[in-house]
Order: structure tokens, then sequence, then C-alpha cells
């Protein structure tokens, strides 16, 4: 039987084997099992979670579960029809599955392969190997996100979105612990080109998508955020006191809208203990730009003095920290925060901030609520122009207006909190011409940064030419997996040499003037 066939796994190691009869026992990281039936072995294969292979190489396919499942498929003829594989894993996300328990078939790959238990892992690669021939080509990162969406989506969604994504902050913080789990990540999920690379406030970003502040509230994942796809991730929002969040449900998915009602309420550790989390690591070890959401405690302050000075010491411990900061005025969940966007209360908070402020200052945003109405942003902006230390600001945070969910608003009336996703992407694009528009006319040097209802590349295409240099999203991510940025970043180089512009700051307010 003359079959040859050789696996480059990348940063894995290498498998190279004959189908005959041989077997194999391989030490995992994780306790496992791997059996063959090669003429010749020779591997070093790490597989973090914990798992069991029982592979019949007659025209087989061979089914590799690495924490992001990878597919290997051999290329021979009859071999999709014929494959022979079972496997079993015990992933540490199998418990989660309400249709899936451990050794029992969850789902067919193919006529006579099957999955036992599926893992709750995000990432899914497939390689072709061709017989007597070393190749491997990766599958279209289409076919990617149709796996997470025709899969591990449906089953995200029939679980608690909270218990879901305090899941997804374990797996993140695993995939960000080692070279290989993090190349192996930014190989699915990242893209890279130079007509997305712009400087902005001095700052080099490499393409304009960034985490919005909200996910990774506690700096959980700032080692593998840069292999996502995400050119920078604002951490946060942090307060200079911790705050547990408010009573639950904090996270309700609202699915034929595409949104999220969020309720969390500014739930973090607290700025110090961030900043201490942070500190411990070095600029090599995360790979994207880290932008600092500061906020004010959730808590009942006596007097306007508490209230400003507990935002003022939350800047004053994450002050150097980062390469800009957010300034959030607009959570719409909390005690008083939203009051920060009353004219008075601003000022105040302004007029004691830029007492803290250094002279060799990392830039500050402010990030505004999307129901405000025109009237009240221009007087906002007058009180900023008046202390010259806000360069920019962040169109929007979520919108209470449930009137946004149509139909669906009775269905969803019990639930607290503001929307995120596609209801604030009207409101969101609608103020961002506005402020670009009134900003050049008035020769203000603020930058804009677009927030709310990113999902697609035509989305993030259109508040670059409404007029924001740079885009955050969550909800996005959430509904269309992991390598929604890749598919964004892709079709933003797409869309730009369809419209002539050699980069893509050459695109931004197009569309304002």
């Amino acid at each position: 039987m003359k079959v040859y066939n050789e696996v480059i796994l990348p940063s894995l190691g290498l498998i190279t084997f004959k189908p005959v009869r041989f077997t194999t026992l391989v030490g995992l990281p994780s306790p496992g099992l791997i059996t063959f039936k090669p003429v010749r072995f020779t591997t070093l294969v790490g597989l973090p979670s914990w798992v069991y292979f029982l592979i019949k190489p007659q025209r087989f396919t061979t089914l590799v579960g690495l924490p992001s499942w990878v597919y290997f498929f051999n290329k021979t003829t009859e071999v999709l029809d014929d494959s022979q594989v079972t496997f079993t894993g015990f992933n540490y996300f199998s418990s989660i599955l309400n249709h899936a328990r451990a050794r029992q078939p969850c789902y067919s790959l193919k006529k006579r392969s099957s999955v036992a238990s599926i893992g709750a892992s995000m990432i899914s690669i497939i390689y072709s190997i061709n017989v007597k021939k070393t190749s491997y080509a990766l599958i279209n990162m289409s076919f990617t996100s149709l796996i997470y969406r025709k899969i591990f989506k449906p089953i995200f969604f029939m679980q608690d979105p909270e218990k879901v994504h305090d899941r997804m902050l374990v797996v993140g913080k695993f995939y960000g612990s080692n070279f290989i789990t993090r190349n192996l990540v930014s190989m699915i999920c990242n893209y890279k080109h130079e007509m997305l690379e712009q400087t902005v406030k001095e700052i080099h970003f490499r393409n304009p998508l960034g985490l919005s502040a909200g996910f990774d509230k506690d700096a959980n994942l700032m080692k593998v955020l840069g292999k996502c796809g995400f050119a920078y991730a604002e951490l946060g929002s942090m307060t200079y006191e911790a705050y547990e969040g408010n009573p639950k449900p904090r996270l309700v998915r609202i699915p034929e809208k595409e949104s999220i009602i969020v309720y969390y309420g500014l739930k973090n550790i607290g700025a110090k203990k961030i900043r201490e989390r942070i500190k411990k690591l070095k600029g090599k070890d995360y790979d994207l730009k880290l932008g600092v959401s500061i906020a004010k405690t959730n808590k009942n302050h006596s007097s306007t003095k508490e209230k400003v000075l507990d935002f003022v010491n939350g800047y004053k411990v994450m002050k150097d920290i980062g390469v800009y900061h957010t300034i959030n005025i607009s959570c719409p969940n909390t005690f008083d925060t939203c009051f920060f966007h009353e004219p008075e209360l601003f000022e105040e908070l302004l007029k004691e901030l830029v007492k803290t402020v250094p002279k060799k200052r990392k830039p500050i945003f402010i990030k505004m609520n999307p129901d405000l109405n025109l009237k009240q942003i221009d007087k906002l902006i007058a009180i900023a122009d008046k202390y010259g230390i806000i360069d920019g600001w962040i169109m929007s945070n979520l919108t209470k207006d449930r009137k946004r969910l149509g139909k669906s608003e009775k269905k969803y009336s019990k639930y607290n909190g503001g929307l995120s996703g596609k209801p604030v992407n009207k409101l969101s694009l609608e103020k961002v011409k506005y402020l670009y528009k009134k900003f050049k006319k008035e020769n203000k040097n603020y930058i804009l940064i677009g927030c709310g209802g990113i999902f697609t590349a035509e989305d993030a295409y259109d508040y670059i030419k409404a007029g924001a240099s740079l885009l955050q999203l969550i909800t996005g991510m959430i509904f269309n997996g992991p390598t929604a940025m890749k598919s964004i970043n892709k079709g933003l180089v797409k869309l730009l040499k369809k419209d002539g512009y050699k980069n893509i700051s050459e695109a931004i307010g197009v569309e304002a003037n």
C-alpha cells in the first residue's frame, strides 16, 4: 500500500505516516491518546484539550481536535463517503451543551463520521491533504464563519448569554496563553493590508477595527485580541472602586434584531487591580494598541464633588496606561453616570480633570449617548472646546430607545438595560456624519470613532465615509463569530479598491460633505 501523507501543523510540529499498521501512543499536555495504524509516525503534537482519538487510516478522514477544532480531510477518492472516524472529547465546555452528552453523537460530519461531544471553542480550520504530494490549503474564512454560524452559534445561543460570555473569557485567556494557540488564532482571524493602515493622533493603527469597551472589562484578553484581527482594544469600562454589577439578568439576546440588552452597570474589579494586571505584561506580550475606558463607580454619591472626584481618581490610576483614554459619561445602566451629559456636571468634570492631566498626555475621548439630540451634543462640544483636553468623540454607547425594537419591544419590555447592535446603527451613523461636517466647518481637529451596529464591511465603510477615523464593535463579533474582523477588514480593502482609494484615510468623511 503506497500511500504517503505528510501533515504540517502550523507551529505544532510534523506528522509523517504510512497507513499500514502501527500503534503510537502520544502524550499530550492534557491526558489523551491517539491511535493510528502507520508504518512510521514521527511527531510531537501539543493538543491543549483532553481528547481521545481512534483513527482508522484506511480511506480515512483525520479529525484532529484542537481547542479550536481543526479538521483535516484526506483528499483521496472515495474518502468523504467511506471515512470512519470516531471521536470522543472531554473538552472543557462539553458540560454546557444541553443537547450533547459525553460519548454520544451530537451531529454528523459525514456519513459515518461523528463528533461525540462538541467543545465550545470558536475557531475552525479545514486543511486539505493530498496523497503522494505534501500540500495543505486553508479553506477560506467564509467556511469558518459558516461553521460558527451554523454549529457553534446555535449552541451558544441556547445558553445563558452571561455564562457563555464568561466561558469565552476563559477560552480567550487560554488562546492567549502560549505562542502556539496565539499563532493559530492569528492564522484564522487576522488580516493585514497596507491600505488599512493609518496614523491617528500620532498613534499607528494597522486597521480601523477595535474592540469596544464592555467586553474585556478586567483586561483578561490582551494577549489574544490582536490575533483576532483587532488593531486596538478598549479595556473596561473600569471604575475607581470595584463593582459587582447590577442584578441579573444582565445580558439578553434579541436575535431577530441583531441586538443585545446589556445591563452590567460597569461591573469590574476596580482600576487599581486592573492596572496591576496590565503592568505585569510587557508590550511584546500583546500586539495591539490598548485604550482605557474610565467611568464613575456605580454607586450613590452624596454630592456632585464626590461624583467628579471618583471619576478623576479613576483617571489618575490609569493615566499612564494604554495609548489613549476614554471618559465614559454615557453608560445607561448606572445610578447617575448619565447625568454627566448635563452641561453643568460635564463642565465640573472637565474643570477637575484638567488639573490632573499631564502636559505630555495621551489622547482623551468622550463616549457619547446616542439618544442625545444635536443641541445637547453641541453644548457638550462647546464645553470641551474651553478646556482643550478632549481629542475626540466615540459615537456611541448603548441606546435606551426601545421603540427601535419595533414589534419586539413588548416581548423584551421586562428586561432592564440598553440596546447594542443594529438598533444603534442609524442613530450613531447620523451623528458621526453631523459631527464630522460640523468639525470640518469649524476647523476643529477632533477625531471620531464610530461604534454601533457594525456587522459587515459595508457597515464599517458607511461609518468611514460618514467621518469616523476608527471603529469599534462587540455585538457584530458575537453574532458573526471570531472571523468577523477578518471579514470586515478584507471587505474594506475591496470596497476601497472599488472606489479608487489607495488608503482608508482618503475615504474618511467623503459622504459627510
